[in-house]
């Protein structure tokens, strides 16, 4: 048996066996200094040499501590050769032993590639069935690898032998290069995290672009994200470079990952071109393998075959296909509603389903569709599963929901009441009403029989998803979506699942998750087929948008020529391709948008050509500042365009640090007058911050700085010490900053007495208020808001809680209020500003979100203070065009200031902060000045979250 490890001289005996391996340097160096083992070691040496043994008897040794023991006993004889002997072992030798030889199998166990050269010859991949393989080395090796600091050697080793926690760690001690990312790059892949994976991988490219060994392990991340025409790609740019053995293993790689993915298109092309067919009664009734391979595509066609149908005899023919989905999904559906058409007066609906059936091949054209709506209304029961058809075929079915639903109750197959679900949900979406639509579709889905109904699960999930992002609630939306894809890629339903592709490719560059929203959108242009050139002008948009906001990763972009599909630009191309021009690219990007520009039409292109103008004409600041008021600012995208070249405008005053004219043309924008003093105003362009400092005098102090990402800049730097102390004197600071810095907690210091506003403060009303406390809402549990302690009711107030907290109710105790405080939930939407909300008790129409389009709707007389005391309340959303959040809602409706934290914040120690601001306001304090009171002193007790607590005015 072995002697335990912490035993030395133990060790030391397993050297001798030659089993010390990866510690035969610690053997040795106990050797060195151990006189005792010194001389059994030369007693067993000189053994060997006298019996002549030499390495053959070291091999085979015995291993027991007492058979050792009776081989020392005979050893006095040798002693002398055995004492010449071990000399020899304990002398350093005169030169280096060779370094041990990294073995390796003639086959590679993992996928992936790794940048060290003993890994660079190509060996082919191959796994067992059933586990996972790993290569083997000996520890040995490894010791050699780690003493030679051949790092990369060692990453590649451990990470192949499944040590992925010590490749990490070995990935760690690397200095920073392209060939450690790619080598990230490869662990990521093998842990299972290709998100990362792709990141480091893209890193790696942008450094150096040629190295193959980093675009291989990109091929994989993309393939386990999903992405595998974009994988396939990569592939076959590796293929095209030659290398031995890779070369062959990518191209037979990209193949693979082609082929699936194109038969799954030329699938849904061929069901789409027989159902076509067959509703044109020009070819037969749908094969019923199509009911196995796209089951819900399958169903919708023969819906449609059926309301097409001017003959009993069409009908009939369709009875094989309806037998068919009743099997596939366990009910009696499709069979019910052929035999309720058969059953209905072909007479009244034979020429209405002959329309119905040029409605659908898109020889009736939808906006010429309301004569035959009203017509298919009048025909009654003989027609209303036509009229349903209709409605949804003209997207009118959000606007009749009650029809679809009243024909969802009538024949009660799931197909239609999951449809009725989705539709109320749209149209209540469309009004406004998100709480209800959320609570509807999460039922829905939560019982949704994805084995039967996956077509429909998967459009609920994409309701879902638009709801979410409508929210700001990007991670929900994102998980939504891409269950709405997994569903839709079950069901063979790829043209939806591309579409859903289209729209998370969005979310995810929302959500600043650049790598990935660029891989999404280099997939969905691979898919899109070249006459589909709105789906391609979308993806090459989002590649350029992408590029503008990574920073100083670069990617080639080729947004293709300006007048693709006949359409101009839209104005967010525009701005992308200007911004890629200015972001130093060369003069090819310069000329391209310059092309981009002179093919637009409209202000939006004036503007754009005076941006792009800017850094080589001295006279483009004036023609801008005559563009920018032309532009619409109730038009979303015009709006965008028109707050990046006020962006581009304010940075080009900055440049030249003409701060005057900076301060005015942020005025300008707000459509204000100039501020006078104690202001600070600030922007972003691009990858440059400026700020101006106005101090009680009106003297200007400005600085202009650069940032990887300008609007991520940490406040400090943003407002450096030199702005801080220009406007140190003044009793109380109004900042103007524009989004998406507006609602920044760090602007200014925690102790200072600031608030977020661009005009004169609102005076508090001389009539009598009085105080309103919210709280103790109870929204629907479905939603898994957490419970929040009842709050505190002061003396005098008027209490709105527990389930009389609805949104009506509120807003009708804040019409008069001259103080109130909101203790609720809240959810901010930071991509449509209307739908940010408060998590209410639900009425009796089921409506529990207080909306901030709600709050804009509403008037408050007396001129209130407004704390809304929920979490992140004061988040405003992250784009440039609009001052959207739920503080800007209430002082739209009267308030004279709002009190919100932008952090989350902890139930328990709420209360008594806003208690003691709430005491300071009505004692006379005006309200910033009371916030930097309260705030200051809870963050010197330790509550480092009340620094996120600002004040808007």
């Amino acid at each position: 048996m072995r002697e335990p490890d912490d035993d030395p001289c133990a060790l030391t005996a397993r050297y001798f066996d030659g089993e010390a391996g990866g510690d035969e340097a610690r053997a040795l160096d106990h050797l060195a200094t151990c006189a005792r083992c010194q001389a059994e070691l030369g007693d067993l040496i000189g053994l060997d040499v006298a019996l002549g043994r030499g390495a053959a008897a070291a091999a085979t040794a015995p291993t027991a501590r007492g058979d050792r023991r009776r081989w020392w006993l005979g050893g006095a004889a040798a002693a002398v050769v055995a004492a010449a002997v071990l000399i020899v072992v304990l002398r350093p030798s005169p030169r280096p032993a060779a370094p041990p030889t990294l073995a390796l199998a003639p086959q590679r166990g993992v996928e992936v590639r790794f940048s060290a050269p003993a890994f660079a010859p190509h060996r082919p991949y191959a796994v067992n069935r059933g586990a996972a393989q790993h290569e083997a080395f000996a520890l040995d090796q490894l010791a050699g690898l780690e003493r030679r600091g051949d790092r990369a050697a060692l990453v590649a080793a451990q990470a192949s032998a499944g040590e992925l926690g010590r490749a990490g760690e070995a990935l760690a001690a690397q200095p920073a290069s392209p060939g450690r990312d790619a080598d990230r790059a490869a662990v990521e892949v093998l842990a299972g995290r290709p998100e990362a994976a792709l990141t480091s991988a893209n890193r790696a490219l942008a450094a150096a672009p040629a190295l193959a060994v980093a675009r291989w392990n990109r091929g994989l991340a993309l393939r386990d994200l999903g992405f595998d025409l974009a994988a396939a790609s990569e592939f076959e740019r590796i293929s095209a470079g030659g290398e031995v053995g890779w070369a062959d293993e990518a191209r037979a790689t990209a193949a693979a990952l082609r082929a699936p993915v194109q038969a799954r298109l030329d699938a849904f092309d061929a069901v789409t071109r027989a159902a076509e067919a067959m509703i044109d009664r020009t070819g037969p009734p749908l094969a019923v393998d199509f009911v196995r391979t796209v089951p819900g595509y399958a169903r919708a066609y023969f819906l449609e075959a059926v309301r097409s149908a001017t003959t009993a005899d069409e009908l009939r023919a369709l009875a094989p296909l309806a037998e068919a989905l009743d099997g596939a999904a366990g009910t009696a559906g499709a069979r019910a509603m052929l035999d309720r058409a058969l059953a209905a007066d072909l007479r009244v609906r034979a020429p209405l389903a002959r329309r119905y059936r040029d409605l659908f091949l898109r020889r009736l054209a939808v906006a010429d569709a309301g004569p035959f709506l009203e017509q298919l209304a009048r025909a009654g029961a003989a027609a209303v599963d036509l009229r349903v058809g209709a409605l949804v075929l003209t997207n009118q079915d959000a606007v009749h929901p009650e029809e679809v639903e009243r024909y969802a109750a009538a024949v009660d197959d799931p197909w239609f009441t999951l449809l009725a679900v989705g539709v109320r949900a749209e149209q209540d979406i469309a009004r406004g009403a998100t709480g209800p639509a959320e609570v509807r579709l999460r039922e829905a889905l939560a019982t949704c029989d994805a084995r039967a109904w996956g077509h429909r699960c998967a459009y609920l999930a994409y309701d879902l998803a638009t709801l979410y992002v409508r929210q700001s609630r990007f991670a929900d939306g994102a998980a939504s979506a891409e269950r709405a894809a997994r569903g839709f890629a079950a069901v063979g339903a790829v043209a939806m699942e591309s579409f859903v592709l289209s729209y998370l490719a969005d979310i995810q560059r929302s959500r600043g998750r650049l790598d990935l929203a660029a891989a999404a959108f280099d997939e969905i242009l691979a898919r899109a087929p070249e006459r589909d050139c709105t789906t391609r002008r979308f993806a090459r948009t989002g590649l350029a948008l992408v590029a503008v906001d990574h920073g100083p990763v670069e990617r080639s972009i080729d947004p293709g020529p300006p007048t693709a599909c006949d359409a101009a630009p839209s104005g967010l191309e525009l701005v992308a391709l200007v911004d890629l021009a200015r972001g130093g690219g060369d003069d090819a990007a310069w000329t391209r948008a310059a092309a981009w520009v002179a093919a637009a039409r409209g202000d939006a292109g004036e503007v754009a050509g005076a941006v792009l103008a800017l850094a080589r004409d001295p006279a483009a600041g004036a023609r801008l500042r005559a563009a920018l008021p032309r532009l619409d600012a109730a038009d979303e995208e015009l709006a965008a365009v028109r707050a990046w070249g006020y962006a581009a405008l304010i940075d080009d005053g900055a440049a030249r640090a003409a701060w005057p004219s900076v301060v005015a043309d942020v005025a300008a924008e707000r459509g204000r007058p100039v501020p006078p003093r104690c202001t600070l105003v600030a922007s972003v362009d691009r990858t440059h911050a400026v700020a101006v400092a106005i101090d009680g005098s009106g003297a200007l102090v400005g600085a202009r700085v650069e940032a990887a990402v300008a609007a991520e800049i940490d406040g400090a730097r943003l407002v450096p010490p030199a702005l801080r102390a220009t406007l140190a004197s003044c009793a109380a600071i109004a900042v103007l900053a524009r989004p998406p810095l507006h609602g920044r907690t760090d602007l200014l210091p925690t102790t200072t007495a600031w608030s977020f506003g661009d005009g004169a403060p609102r005076a508090a009303s001389t009539s009598a208020g009085r105080l309103v406390t919210v709280g103790d809402a109870r929204p629907p549990t479905s939603l898994g808001f957490p419970a929040l302690a009842p709050p505190p009711i002061p003396a005098g107030a008027r209490a709105v809680t527990g389930v009389a907290a609805t949104p009506a109710q509120v807003l009708a105790a804040l019409a008069d209020a001259s103080y109130a405080e909101l203790h609720v939930h809240g959810e901010v939407d930071l991509a449509v500003a209307d739908a940010s909300f408060l998590a209410l008790s639900p009425a009796t129409d089921g409506q529990w979100a207080l909306t901030a389009g709600d709050v804009r709707k509403a008037h408050f007389a007396a001129a209130p203070v407004v704390v809304l005391a929920a979490c992140r309340a004061a988040a405003v959303a992250p784009f440039a065009h609009a001052r959207w959040s739920l503080p800007d809602a209430f002082l739209a409706a009267g308030a004279r200031a709002v009190i919100a934290p932008a952090v989350e914040i902890p139930d328990a120690e709420a209360g008594p902060f806003f208690d003691e601001v709430r005491a300071r306001i009505t004692g006379g304090e005006l309200p910033a000045a009371a916030v930097a009171a309260v705030r200051a002193a809870a963050v010197a007790r330790g509550q480092a979250w009340a620094a996120g607590v600002i004040v808007f005015e």
